[in-house]
């Protein structure tokens, strides 16, 4: 390590702040993938539904998406305190802020709550449904999810949940009152199903091509507990396959609103998937994997941006 590296090192450690650091360690394409979909959940529901006037939606709506950003925020740093040790043992990551020494852990444990709790008031501006929602995806991310990886492949469906909440946050944000009843609206949960369903093929890709690395991590995704890449295929193929279904269930769980077209949009990401995952199945190489994930990357923004179109143009000629 060179001597500028390390005199760096030393006056992060002794306390100097840097926000860009906080920043990053918040993981912030996670954060706008995760606002992004609050926003969409809570514009379908306030298209389908609306409530109070416009200039007073696209103020929840603002308040919504930056209560959402500010606790996935704050989940992304807890999770990068707690994961520290393990961060500094493989490649991809141990140049994250903690391992790093540009942040300090005690600080990431400290800041992330802040970010959790802030958030989280934030969103009681919209409704209390929606605080509590993300509150519960903090806890799932940071209490259950993380400590499991080491433990059982199955973290990969539990950290799943947390990752698709945003959605059903947005649609809570835009219901009514205490937007509990919002909370158990089919609509919500049909787009959180899409996003769910959504990450467990492209986290196997990526989880592939880093086997590696989580070997090395000692976490327990399905590539280090079976290298040969079996497991992994088959529940790659199967989650590719029930994603053809679940594109169907806006349509199903809001009526009237959602269009043919983005129905078959749906189910043809679906089936993109579906082969994108069977070549990963048969040829279980990197490059396989690299256009594996590259067809989910495309797949989720298409299919959310139809259906959001859809609940648009519903609320403009009715």
């Amino acid at each position: 390590m060179s001597q500028a590296t390390t005199s760096s090192s030393v006056v992060h450690r002794a306390g100097a702040f840097d926000w860009r650091v906080v920043v990053e360690a918040s993981k912030p394409g996670i954060v706008k993938m995760v606002a992004l979909t609050a926003a969409i959940g809570f514009v379908i529901r306030a298209s389908v539904f609306p409530n109070g006037s416009l200039l007073q939606g696209v103020a929840l709506l603002v308040i919504t998406v930056i209560g959402t950003a500010l606790a996935a925020a704050g989940a992304n740093v807890l999770n990068q305190a707690w994961e520290a040790p393990l961060d500094a043992k493989m490649r991809r990551t141990c140049r994250r802020p903690i391992p790093s020494g540009r942040l300090a852990r005690a600080s990431a444990w400290w800041w992330g709550i802040a970010l959790v709790f802030a958030g989280g008031v934030l969103l009681l501006i919209t409704t209390p449904a929606a605080a509590l929602l993300s509150f519960l995806s903090a806890v799932m991310y940071v209490i259950i999810y993380t400590p499991m990886k080491t433990v059982s492949p199955l973290s990969t469906i539990v950290g799943a949940a947390p990752g698709a909440l945003p959605c059903v946050v947005g649609w809570a944000a835009a219901g009514e009152g205490s937007g509990v009843a919002a909370a158990f609206e089919p609509g919500g949960w049909a787009l959180f199903m899409i996003v769910f369903a959504w990450q467990m093929p492209h986290f196997l890709a990526i989880a592939w091509r880093h086997r590696e690395d989580y070997a090395k991590a000692g976490m327990k995704v399905l590539p280090v507990v079976d290298p040969s890449g079996e497991r992994m295929s088959r529940a790659a193929l199967t989650w590719s396959l029930a994603m053809v279904p679940i594109g169907a269930l806006p349509a199903l769980a809001i009526p009237g609103v959602i269009s043919p077209v983005s129905t078959a949009v749906a189910a043809l990401g679906g089936l993109a998937m579906l082969l994108a995952s069977k070549d990963l199945a048969e040829r279980r190489t990197d490059a396989s994997a690299k256009t594996r994930f590259f067809v989910s990357i495309v797949y989720l923004p298409l299919v959310l941006t139809f259906l959001v179109s859809d609940a648009l143009i519903h609320v403009a000629f009715t």
